[in-house]
């Protein structure tokens, strides 16, 4: 029996309390204490220097060729322990019967299966937790440590193989004689289990130091861990390694190295991004993320600068996701292209010039544009022999100075304008500065420098032919029955004088047949180009015409004192085209060969008198015509008798009274020489020699004289001949 001590300490282990359950506080600090604590091992095994790194790597190199030796060895025993054991059993068993054989070769299958079942099982109960080298051994050496656990473990073989025995004496009982199968099955195991319960000396002493061998790999892997533990906790509390604070830098998420502030990686990551830049003339699309975070590290070892450059480097490089070109944007207008150089700029409006430059006298330069908020490009066309030789492109100073000599220059020409006087005569015509004067650009033109795809680039020559229209060609269209210039115009959807003018030596008069082209439709150039230039030549000419003013005549009389003579004459003359066509024309000099002799006209300066209808209302009735056989002087209104009747002009009256035919009628006289008569009045309210005004009041309508009904008659009378009222009203 035990004693009672021990038997009691039992009984209270088997009473005792249950264990505490921790809490999920509790469990939760043990694993981040354990996760920082692999962390940190993790860590101290990258911070290792590299020789111990090539050391443990050739210690492990090393217990792999050893372990792949003691597989071939154990292979090669396997191989020689099977003949051994066949040749023993054929000697043991002798000449067997039929049955016999059979039975003696299913008890060894048996045997071997239940031998590596026993071994697995041992190996599963006495192999320690984490040690892989171990299991390794075990398995190299499993046949042999299944001998010798076979030996130890008895009991538990002694329960398969009595299952065996069982099996084999009942199929030997089948045979013809049962008796003597059984005795042979039973010897024949007998022998199996000698043989295996008995391993040889050699065979023991090899597994007894394989062993060995085993526990001391593991022992001194435990040691070598304890000492590097203790050397890793050691140097920390001293503070020798551990404790450091450094900056891991990410570049689109992948740790590109580590630094000692979070500003040199900062600076090393613009630094590497602006290489990679400025090592292509184009633009850099890439995928660029820098993220840096601070870590603590075991061992205060920054990354190497070098290697951190190259990692970024490679980080960077491997997100870039295209490139634009360097172009340059030119606008016109609402056209815009897309140019590969500021050359090909130049070339393009130099091209758009060259019609109207033959000899290539102005050219084209970029200037700064310093009037918009951000500084652009604009252009300006120079002579030759002035422009700047900086690459195409005036800089603000140089384009400040051009713009104070220009200001200089248009100042002189004024001042020397305003001393001529505008009646001073014309200088000699010499023909000597003839040539071309001034090139300008119509529309506003506007260059930016700019980063496209290659796609978005037009060729030099493209360029040309969208700005120049040259390869476009008129439309026309071919008059047909019924066509005439106001239907042919409204079907193309422009007016008469457009048609005309892409229709030279056309006018409204002119009768179209069928069949006749006429064009329609002019392509127009997205730039136009303006040029002045200075043309000499002769020419007949007239002088202005000269009036006399003469204060006593109205203004509608008008007399030649003296008549024109055409002159001849040589003249220069600044002529001003758009696109080759003229739309200006001054004469800035002459020299006469033949005077003109000027036309004299007198005229007079008195507005002359309006008249007005002489009733209000009324209906008019007849006109100044043929009427009943005999001409009718003048126009009635029918009205009721005693519509008031007025002064149609101011005058003086030179009649009232009867008259036959007229009835009661009164005349005026009026300061242009003509006169007025109102006939078929009732009742005269002026009389002889009397000054009325326009619209005053003079009579009242009535029927008298020679009237078929109440109205009123009017005359005028010009040089004592009537005329037609209507055309003075």
């Amino acid at each position: 029996m035990k004693p009672e001590k021990e038997k009691n300490g039992t009984d209270e282990q088997l009473s005792g309390s249950p264990k505490r359950k921790r809490s999920k506080e509790e469990i939760e600090e043990r694993r981040a204490a354990r996760r920082k604590l692999y962390e940190e091992m993790e860590a101290f095994e990258n911070d290792l220097p590299d020789f111990l790194k090539e050391e443990l790597a050739q210690m492990e190199a090393k217990q792999q060729k050893r372990r792949a030796a003691r597989q071939e060895h154990r292979k090669k025993g396997l191989q020689k322990k099977e003949p051994q054991k066949k040749e023993l059993r054929r000697k043991e068993s002798g000449k067997k019967e039929d049955v016999q054989e059979e039975l003696w070769t299913e008890a060894i299958q048996e045997e071997r299966l239940q031998a590596e079942e026993l071994q697995r099982e041992e190996l599963q109960e006495n192999r320690p937790q984490g040690q892989e080298a171990q299991k390794e051994e075990e398995d190299r050496n499993g046949g042999q440590i299944t001998e010798v656990s076979g030996q130890e473990g008895g009991g538990k073989k002694s329960s398969r193989q009595g299952s065996g025995r069982r099996m084999m004496k009942k199929r030997a009982s089948a045979g013809a004689d049962g008796q003597e199968g059984q005795t042979d099955a039973n010897q024949v195991l007998s022998a199996l289990q000698e043989e295996a319960g008995k391993p040889s000396a050699p065979r023991r002493r090899r597994v007894r130091r394989e062993r060995l061998n085993i526990r001391l790999y593991v022992l001194c892997a435990s040691a070598t861990a304890a000492v590097m533990l203790g050397g890793f906790f050691s140097l920390r509390a001293l503070g020798i390694i551990g404790g450091y604070e450094l900056y891991e830098v990410y570049v689109n998420e992948q740790l590109v190295g580590k630094v000692y502030t979070e500003q040199e990686g900062r600076e090393v990551y613009q630094e590497v991004r602006r290489e990679i830049v400025s090592a292509s003339d184009e633009m850099v699309l890439m995928s660029a993320d820098c993220d840096i975070r601070k870590v603590e590290s075991l061992i205060k070892q920054p990354t190497d600068a070098e290697e951190l450059r190259t990692n970024m480097t490679e980080a960077l490089q491997s997100n870039i996701m295209g490139t634009l070109n360097k172009a340059y944007t030119v606008k016109i207008g609402d056209y815009i292209v897309n140019m590969g150089s500021k050359e090909d700029v130049v070339e393009l409006l130099n091209r758009v010039k060259q019609p109207y430059d033959v000899n290539g006298e102005y050219t084209v330069q970029l200037v700064a544009d310093t009037s918009q908020e951000l500084t652009g490009i604009t252009t300006k066309i120079v002579k030759t022999e002035e422009s700047q030789d900086i690459e195409g492109i005036i800089t603000e100073i140089d384009q400040q100075e051009l713009d104070r000599e220009a200001v200089a220059a248009a100042a002189g020409v004024a001042s020397e304008t305003e001393e001529a006087g505008a009646d001073e005569p014309l200088p000699e015509s010499t023909g000597e500065t003839d040539g071309l004067k001034d090139v300008s650009f119509v529309e506003e033109i506007e260059v930016a420098e700019t980063y496209v795809s290659k796609d978005s680039v037009v060729s030099l020559e493209e360029a040309i032919a969208e700005v120049t229209k040259e390869k476009e060609e008129n439309k026309v269209y071919e008059v047909v029955d019924g066509d005439c210039l106001s239907i042919v115009a409204d079907k193309n959807g422009m007016t008469v004088a457009r048609l005309l003018e892409l229709n030279e030596g056309m006018s409204e008069d002119t009768v179209i047949q069928v069949g006749d082209e006429l064009v329609v439709t002019q392509p127009e150039p997205e730039l136009s180009v303006i040029t002045k230039q200075e043309e000499t030549y002769e020419e007949n000419y007239e002088e202005p015409v000269q009036y006399v003013d003469n204060d006593s005549w109205y203004t509608t009389k008008e007399v030649v004192t003296q008549e024109a003579v055409t002159g001849q004459r040589k003249v220069t003359a600044l002529v001003t085209y758009q696109n080759g066509k003229e739309t200006g024309r001054e004469i800035i000099a002459e020299t006469v060969i033949s005077p003109a002799v000027p036309k004299i006209i007198e005229r007079g300066t008195q507005t002359p008198p309006t008249y007005i209808k002489p009733i209000s209302g009324g209906t008019f009735t007849s006109g100044f015509k043929q009427r009943w056989g005999r001409m009718h002087k003048g126009v009635d209104w029918a009205c009721p008798v005693g519509t008031a009747v007025k002064a149609s002009s101011g005058g003086t009256v030179v009649g009232a009274g009867w008259v036959n035919g007229y009835g009661y009628c009164v005349t005026l006289r009026h300061p242009d020489g003509k006169q007025t008569r109102y006939a078929h009045l009732s009742k005269i309210l002026v009389k002889y020699g009397q000054s009325v005004e326009q619209g005053e009041k003079i009579a009242l309508s009535g029927n008298t004289g020679r009237s078929t009904g109440p109205h009123v008659h009017f005359e005028i009378i010009v040089n004592g001949s009537q005329v037609n009222p209507l055309n003075y009203l």
